[in-house]
């Protein structure tokens, strides 16, 4: 062969690669084990969304096989035949066949007996050309047989086609057996019904048949397949580099098409159907195939060498078929073969593959024999003739008299298959059918154990078809990457191929068969010898594995060079992420240097100005701001770091079986099994286990003692190559080279060679999934709350000795099979619950051990002795950041009275009124045409004529329902104010009313559908999945299911429009009709999760009102009277009647799941389990399956965030797939950074190393995130979607919520209105009102927990106008998925633990500081516990240091906020100007006009947040679990007697009252009575956060002293003073158990169950008289009377979305007076 050929720039696509640049769901045959339909969905995926659409003509013309040199002639003739005369089969009146007078999807029998006839049409037509054509001769037969699975040397053969052509001659006389796949020429598949529904099936069962053909038969170089659904015929086929369907046609009346497929079919030669003329299967006397020791079937083939000489070997054994797991691609099978000559076999067995590669690339026989031309000098001459396999003979295979068998040449006549010529959707829907699998994990993410028969393990979709693929016992391959859903007519298509064949001389055994870990790395340091040789001679491996590191008579024969590329060529027509996925380079896998010094940051703002720019859709060329980059090439190291990953392989992934024929040592395997897991399961653990010295190390600690001083070794030549990586990669011109390696050969060569010369022997098995000495799980006691896992699974029965070395195809990674994952419900691989728990230490942290263990006289391992010399931790160059645009309000400055979910549980009217609270004292008031306008449902393109069509019909004629004297609704001849009968009756009419309409509108037009149904009900409360649902609204639309009748209990979920009704217009009725109808929006949007807007209606006589609410508006129409306003009635019946479910806000990304019976599917915990479609940034779409629900306290509320959070899975092709995920669902300001971007952009920051790897470590991982789309791809904005770009407020008009005063105090148990908002020293400060914290709690994804009250409200209220509305900024819908699941810090219960987390977030925070960063919202709730290390969560409010323009400052959790925060004043700052505001008022009279301020010196400065503050935010948490926590145990012994009484005063005053909070901050004398509050037992933890305490203080006076200057720097030392105080508690030896607070001062246990503290706190007190003892009940300050209690309804209940225990803050707020007055009185 010549130069290969060279493409132009222009002509580069990853759309042309050997394989497309995606994973391939066939990447292993671990599919053939799964169920059926699971197996064909994972064949469907690797098509992409789309195949090539192509004409009927085109199909004919390119690949049908020829009837004969005149096919037309004969298909005239035997279509006049068939449709004239005597002999028509044609019905005259239907123009069918006359088989089929009616329609398949008309027929009312069976679908078998449905298309039966289609098997004697054909039969007639090939009668016809027999008698018009007496040289036509059948060699095919056409055969329905729905019910019989052809037979099939292969497992996962159950498929059975519905028709079939198929070779005739194999069925005996008189006799039809049945058939074989690899007689069947064409595979058929019918539906009757052309539906959405069925079309995936047929496609699916279309496809897996023509895969099924060519991976049963090797002869098979093409297939066809045939669909029918109803009578739209559809012609298939399939190539190894194609595959394309024809347009549908009639098959009924399409005579011509039909008979043109029939007559090709039954005369098809062999070779046109796609048989391998080449190949000949070997047959005994009396037919029957013959089979090898396998039961494989053994064939003759032919190989055409490039000399032209032909030989012919006949298989022995078929070692390997995994290359044809997929329809495409390479197709590469294996066997040991012997040569034939005269016959007989003769000679040697040599080894013969069979594949197809891409037809302009180089030969691997080519490339071998070029490198061996290539070597520098004979000594690497001699090493590469040594140790690369002897080709025998090579070259194309050739049919039809020398033609090189092409899929583009030869098989499609030159003609090319592409999506020009229309495009076939692949999905119109997911399978459901996948649901079914017994499997715990879709087939992305398996590998199975081995192949059947051949003992080999399949490769990854990235393997480039080595002869034998690696084998391996723990994880094989990582699914970091973005599933394939990026565009939806996405094709992938692959290059042309040529089929070709290579036979080696060698029959070798792959380095995966080896079970002795001395010559393994004997045969690693060979390998390393031959690749600096291959390097030297300008070559690259490039696809380095277990599975082509070959061994023939002890020494390496390195195999698989399909791949190898020369060094200095620089083309690349092909993708270059070559290589088998676990032992691929990290750069490789990510075509990028990621050992590359990092560039100078550019200018954020010129860069965020580009983004800004582009966005709005300007064309602005950017500057180049980096140095020219250069291309990424694979280089020497790269194969190096293959081997590295190789040697890992075999440490990590075995167990030591024997040594030196002893057992050995006992050794608990959950660490090494969990790392190996996560290495080759995760690019991320990939990427940190060789970048970082800490990961490393750590899975160095979990190896077995006698595989230690292997795994330190691997470990220095990892710290070389790292080395390496970084010096070459500082000039990129430079590589690749011959030198790029530099020495790393030789520490490879010399290193392994060590370890493969030691004497003894090691022996190695596949790692055990468990331990015998496991622990098996325990129930937890009754009442306590169950912890997530953090151990191995329940142990299983061990494998026997003889299935260590080989699994069988059903059989898990770890030998657990599949069923048994499933029952399990997790895989060891995913590492659910199951976590590695690492402490890394700083590089200095190391030295001074290295050193401690030097003085002592020890060793220093190497590990040690690399970081002592600066081989510390390599980062990895970030991406360049911008600047953020911050603006306007995220929420309005106001307290919010829904903040946490207490009103929940609390009387309906109590809660009713907490919601209200919240909009303010009144809302935008409309008029009706806007509300029609902007957010009603549209009735079709041309609205208004319907309307007036319904209305012309209602009113006059025989329809008429209108009464001529009152110009009312006949059924309302008087006003329901005039009505005799009660609220409910008079009402009534209005559902016969609404139907009325409806039918009218079916009347005047037929497309009119109805998708709802209204309904009057006010005695029913709708069904509800939360409690607090009692609410019985008096009508509603709700969601009517086509071909269902309407349950008579409706669900929430399904209501799209509550209504409520009075029949009086009153001050007094309207407060109540108000409340309700906003209660039920509310109720609307909190029960279902797809709700993103919702609406209401109200009626008071006959004035009627409509209602809409989303996360950021809510508004009123007008009120326009429905008793004569028929119009507007009208508009509003038809456009709910019919509405679309996303025009009546249903969100269409997140669909709910069900059964077969449409009944919800549900959680462990009851709740609705959704399929959540969350839009990525880069225009990706992922389907994650919600698992659990964690929280849904942000939809406590009806404007704000509503955010929820799940626990979910990826859903790959129907089915759950890899590690669990948090999914977090809420929505945003449009104009704020999302939390994604944010994360992002702190870890792009310019900060230290250390800083880097610790924010890394520490923040975490964002899978995916993005805002939601909708149809047309327009995200899902309150505002730009919802309604139409109109704006919502009070300038059009305005809408009181309350008309009279109310009295909330004595409605609910809440004790304060919604008013009381803001204190007296807020006023005092000069805060402005109503300016107080902002949108509930800025909130984590779960909130703080607690037991005393959490929040304060002693606060008096500022005076607000009465038209005040709470005006929220337009929001947008966003989605973001984190692939860490977590605890939150609010579950731990030991203390000095805590402390540790506390002391760990105090690190994150001064890193997140010098990156110029300030968090503003730290929790309990955010700090994340994860394999014992914190992850710091929820960054959405997070901003930049001196960021001037911002929303509110004022943001954070309320039991944890800076003071100052809270104030929004510098709190410290030495006052040098005392103004006296009321002579300043006196001086200065402010009108509402005028606006009269100090002079300018005299102005503060602008408050901002500060480093300080996340600090203090820290700070009160540890004073939380000091003060509002029971200590339960100490040291597994009961605490000392202690009082709880003041501790509870204490707690209700610092998480009560603002005041309290500023002494207890500022004056030490206050905190000593806090720490004097105390038990005994943490009073010196109580002492070190006075100390803390007195540094904050400190700081805070020394920075505010110059306010204009505070940056990032502001918190000084302050973080060492915290991460050294809290540690040092933190190693406090023994045990502190922390409980709930209890609230009654008596002995008796309390549980941590919220029903336990129920039922104590309806036990009647004892009042305890003077001199009373310890145990006897003390008054309960926090506890109201038993009466009182009752009285408010109260139920002490856990809340959903809360850890619990918790008591509620309404009840806290209620009880603080008391508290506080007691205290004061003692």
């Amino acid at each position: 062969m010549g130069k290969p050929y060279q493409p132009s720039c222009s002509t580069v696509s990853s759309e042309w690669s050997d394989t497309p640049v995606v994973h391939k769901a066939t990447r292993d045959v671990s599919h053939l084990s799964e169920t059926l339909p699971t197996s064909r969905q994972t064949v469907l995926a690797d098509l992409g969304h789309a195949v090539p659409e192509v004409s009927v003509a085109f199909f004919f013309e390119s690949v049908c096989p020829r009837i004969s040199s005149r096919d037309d002639l004969l298909v005239d003739k035997v279509l006049s035949r068939l449709t004239t005369g005597s002999n028509t089969i044609i019905d005259d009146e239907t123009g069918r066949w006359m088989d089929f007078v009616v329609s398949p999807s008309e027929s009312s029998q069976r679908e078998d007996l449905t298309f039966k006839p289609l098997e004697d049409l054909i039969k007639v037509i090939g009668d016809a050309a027999v008698n018009e054509d007496p040289d036509f001769t059948p060699h095919f037969v056409f055969e329905n047989s729905p019910y019989v699975s052809p037979a099939s040397d292969h497992w996962n053969s159950s498929s059975r086609p519905d028709g079939y052509f198929r070779v005739r001659g194999s069925e005996q006389e008189g006799e039809q057996m049945a058939p074989h796949w690899k007689d069947i020429a064409l595979s058929a598949e019918y539906k009757k019904y052309t539906l959405k529904e069925t079309r995936d099936d047929v496609v699916a069962k279309v496809i897996w048949g023509m895969r099924h053909s060519m991976r049963e038969d090797p002869r098979r170089r093409f297939t066809f397949g045939l669909t029918i659904e109803d009578s739209e015929t559809r012609l298939w086929y399939a190539s190894r580099a194609d595959v394309m369907v024809t347009e549908a046609f009639d098959f009924l009346k399409d005579y011509r098409s039909l008979v043109h497929l029939v007559l090709a079919f039954l005369s098809a030669d062999f070779q046109d159907v796609g048989y391998d003329l080449t190949m000949a299967a070997l047959l005994d006397d009396k037919g029957n195939a013959l089979l090898d020791p396998d039961n494989k079937p053994r064939f003759d083939i032919t190989v055409h060498a490039e000399d032209g000489s032909e030989t012919i070997f006949r298989t022995m054994r078929l070692i390997s078929f995994i290359g044809t797991a997929a329809l495409q691609g390479r197709g590469t099978r294996v066997w040991e073969a012997r040569r034939v000559k005269a016959g007989k076999e003769s000679g040697d067995p040599v080894v013969l593959k069979d594949c197809w590669v891409d037809s302009d690339r180089f030969r691997e026989g080519t490339v071998m024999k070029m490198i061996r031309q290539s070597a520098a000098n004979d000594e690497g001459r001699k090493v590469l003739d040594d140790h690369l396999l002897t080709v025998a003979c090579s070259g194309d295979v050739h049919v039809n008299s020398g033609v090189d068998d092409h899929t583009r040449d030869l098989m499609t006549k030159g003609k090319e298959i592409s999506l020009k010529s229309g495009n076939f959707s692949l999905r119109v829907r997911s399978d459901k059918s996948t649901q079914k699998t017994t499997a715990s994990t879709s087939q992305s993410d398996r590998r199975a154990g081995t192949q059947k028969g051949s003992g080999r393990k399949e490769s990854s979709d990235m393997k480039r078809g080595s002869n034998t693929a690696p084998k391996g016992s723990a994880g094989h391959h990582r699914d970091g990457e973005p599933p394939r859903q990026d565009n939806p007519r996405r094709y992938y298509q692959y290059h042309p191929k040529a089929h070709y064949r290579i036979v080696f001389e060698e029959v070798c055994n792959a380095l995966y068969q080896e079970t002795s870990l001395i010559p393994i790395f004997n045969y690693l340091s060979q390998t390393a010898l031959v690749l600096k040789f291959l390097h030297a001679a300008g070559w690259v491996h490039r696809d380095l594995s277990t599975g082509n590191i070959l061994i023939f008579d002890g020494k390496v024969k390195l195999a698989d060079f399909e791949y190898a590329k020369q060094l200095d060529d620089h083309s690349d027509p092909h993708d270059i992420r070559a290589g088998t996925a676990d032992f691929t380079s990290i750069e490789v896998d990510q075509k990028e240097y990621f050992f590359r010094p990092q560039m100078e940051e550019v200018d954020p703002e010129k860069m965020f100005a580009i983004l800004k720019a582009e966005r709005e859709g300007s064309q602005i060329l950017r500057q180049n701001t980096q140095p020219d980059e250069v291309a990424f090439r694979y280089n020497p190291l790269h194969d190096f770091e293959s081997l590295w990953w190789i040697s890992v392989h075999w440490l990590f992934t075995k167990s030591v079986i024997k040594i030196d024929q002893d057992v050995p040592p006992p050794h608990d395997h959950q660490k090494q099994r969990l790392w190996a897991a996560r290495v080759f399961y995760s690019l991320g653990h990939r990427q940190s286990t060789l970048s970082t010295n800490s990961s490393f190390q750590s899975a160095i600690g979990g190896l077995s003692p006698v595989l230690k001083l292997f795994g330190r070794t691997v470990e220095i030549l990892r710290m070389q190559l790292i080395r390496r990586y970084t010096a070459v990669e500082v000039d990129l011109s430079k590589i690749p080279s011959r030198v790029a390696a530099g020495d790393i050969p030789g520490h490879f060569i010399l290193l392994f060679g060590e370890l493969g010369c030691r004497k003894g022997d090691i022996l190695l098995g596949h790692l055990p999934d468990t331990d015998p000495a496991t622990p098996s799980v325990q129930p937890e006691p009754s009442g306590v709350q169950p912890q997530p896992p953090v151990g191995p699974a329940p142990p299983k029965e061990q494998p026997k000795p003889e299935d260590q070395t080989k699994r069988s195809k059903g059989t898990h990674l770890f030998g657990e099979p599949h069923a048994e994952q499933h029952s399990r419900g997790s895989r060891v691989k995913k590492l659910e619950g199951t976590r590695m728990q690492t402490r890394s230490m700083t590089a200095n942290k190391r030295a001074e051990n290295a050193i401690a263990t030097t003085r002592n006289g020890e060793a220093i391992s190497a590990i040690v002795l690399y970081d002592l010399i600066g081989m510390g931790e390599q980062p990895v160059t970030p991406p360049r950041s911008h600047k953020p645009l911050e603006t306007q309000s995220d929420t309005p400055f106001v307290h919010k009275a829904t903040r946490d979910i207490s009103h929940l549980s609390e009387t309906l009217p109590a809660s009713r009124q907490t919601v209200l609270a919240d909009l303010g004292d009144a809302v935008p008031e409309v008029s009706v045409a806007f509300f029609f306008e902007s957010v009603c449902p549209r009735i079709s393109s041309q609205d208004d004529l319907l309307v007036d069509k319904v209305l012309s019909r209602l009113t006059t004629g025989s329809n008429k329902i209108i009464n001529d004297e009152t110009g009312r609704w006949a059924d309302f001849v008087i006003s329901p104010s005039e009505s005799s009968k009660r609220e409910d009756p008079t009402f009534k009419p209005l559902e016969d009313l609404m139907k009325a309409i409806g039918d009218a509108a079916v009347d005047e037009d037929p497309d009119f559908q109805f998708n709802y149904v209204f309904e009057n009900s006010p005695s029913i409360s709708p069904a509800s999945d939360h409690w607090n649902s009692a609410s019985r609204p008096d009508g509603y639309f709700r969601a009517r299911k086509l071909g269902k009748a309407l349950a008579p209990n409706p669900h929430w979920k399904d209501i799209v429009l509550s209504a409520e009704y009075k029949k009086y217009t009153m001050n007094e009725t309207r407060d109540d009709v108000v409340s309700k109808v906003i209660w039920g929006m509310h109720h609307s949007f909190r029960e279902d999760p797809r709700r993103r807007f919702t609406f209401g209606l109200t009626i008071e006589d006959s004035e009627m009102r409509l209602w809409y609410a989303s996360r950021a508006d809510v508004m009123v129409t007008q009120a326009f009277d429905f008793l004569t306003d028929h119009r507007t009635l009208i508009h509003l019946a038809l456009a709910f009647l019919s509405a679309d479910a996303q025009d009546v806000g249903y969100d269409p990304t997140m669909k709910a799941l069900v059964d077969t019976k449409g009944n919800s599917l549900l959680d462990a915990q009851d709740k609705p389990r959704f399929d959540i479609t969350v839009h990525a940034e880069d225009g990706t779409e992922v389907i994650f399956r919600t698992t659990r629900l964690l929280s849904f306290i942000g939809t406590a509320a009806l404007q704000g965030r509503g955010t929820r959070v799940w626990e979910a899975k990826r859903v790959e092709h129907g089915r759950e797939s890899g590690d669990s995920v948090v999914l977090k669902d809420c929505w945003v300001d449009s104009d704020r950074l999302r939390e994604g971007t944010i994360m992002k952009m702190i870890r792009e920051s310019k900060i230290s190393e250390e800083g880097r790897r610790v924010l890394d470590e520490h923040l975490l991982t964002v899978v995916s995130h993005g805002d939601v789309r909708m149809r047309g791809n327009f995200v899902d904005h309150t505002r730009e979607l919802m309604t139409q770009g109109k704006e919502i407020s009070l300038k059009s008009g305005t809408f009181l919520l309350r008309t009279r005063p109310v009295n909330v105090a004595q409605e609910t148990t809440n004790g304060t209105t919604q008013d009381n908002r803001r204190s007296e020293t807020q006023r005092a400060s000069g805060s402005k009102p109503g300016s107080g914290r902002s949108d509930a709690k800025r909130r984590s994804n779960t909130a703080p927990k607690g037991d005393a009250g959490h929040h304060r409200h002693d606060e008096q209220g500022s005076v607000v106008e009465h038209h005040q509305y709470y005006h929220y900024h337009p929001k947008a819908h966003y989605r973001i998925v984190f692939q860490e699941v977590c605890t939150a810090l609010h579950y731990e219960t030991s203390l000095f633990p805590i402390f540790g987390y506390l002391s760990q977030t105090a690190t994150v925070l001064r890193f997140l500081h010098e990156a110029g960063w300030v968090h503003r919202d730290l929790s309990t709730g955010n700090i994340l516990i994860y394999n014992g290390r914190v992850k710091l969560a929820d960054f959405e409010y997070a901003k930049r240091l001196g960021a001037v323009a911002s929303h509110e400052i004022r943001t954070g959790t309320a039991d944890f906020m800076a003071v100052e925060v809270d104030l929004q004043n510098y709190y410290f700052k030495e006052r040098h100007l005392n103004l006296d505001i009321y002579k300043f008022a006196a001086a200065y009279p402010v009108t509402r006009e005028q606006s009269v301020l100090p002079p300018a010196e005299s102005m503060p400065v602008a408050f901002r947040y500060n480093p300080l503050h996340d600090f203090e935010s820290l700070w009160w948490m540890s004073v939380y679990f000091l003060l509002n926590k029971k200590i339960r145990r100490v040291d597994q012994k009961n605490p000392p007697p202690h009082q709880y009484v003041q501790q509870r005063i204490r707690a209700a005053e610092i998480f009560y009252s603002l005041a309290s909070r500023k002494s207890a901050l500022s004056w030490e004398p206050e905190f000593q009575f806090v720490i004097e509050s105390l038990s005994p037992s943490v009073h010196n933890i109580g002492e070190a956060a006075n100390v803390l305490r007195s540094s904050l203080v400190a700081r805070y006076r020394e920075i505010e002293r110059d306010t204009e200057n505070i940056g990032h720097t502001a918190a000084g030392t302050i973080h060492e003073d915290f991460a050294v105080i809290f540690g040092v508690v933190a190693r406090t030896p023994g045990e502190i158990l922390i409980g709930p607070l209890p609230r009654k001062g008596s002995r008796k246990k309390v549980t941590g169950s919220i029903e336990h503290q129920a039922e104590q706190s309806r036990e009647p007190k004892k009042a305890l008289s003077q001199g009373s003892k310890e145990g006897d009940a003390a008054p309960n300050p926090l506890e109201r009377p038993q009466a009182q209690r009752l009285e408010s309804g109260t139920r002490i209940k856990r809340m959903e979305g809360l850890p619990p225990p918790m008591q509620t803050r309404s009840k806290t707020r209620q009880l603080a007076a008391s508290a506080k007055a007691d205290f004061e009185g003692t």
